[in-house]
């Protein structure tokens, strides 16, 4: 289940990762960097949270003794 969950955390972050470049992409396109900051300030937010859920989850994995080992 642990697994699963890594996964999950490591998906979202290659998503957050996707949405980055394609918010400075579109600006970069349309030559508009008005709203860039505030698009951009957003999706880093999302892609920082998700780094953090990941670490995290990583730290609590790896900390949680198993039993029988």
């Amino acid at each position: 289940m642990t697994d699963s969950v890594e996964a999950e955390l490591r998906a979202q972050l290659r998503e957050s990762s996707r949405k980055v470049r394609e918010v400075v992409d579109s600006a970069k396109a349309a030559h508009q960097p008005g709203g860039l900051r505030s698009a951009l300030r957003e999706a880093v937010q999302r892609r920082e949270t998700a780094q953090h859920q990941l670490d995290r989850h990583l730290r609590s994995h790896r900390a949680t003794p198993r039993m029988g080992g």
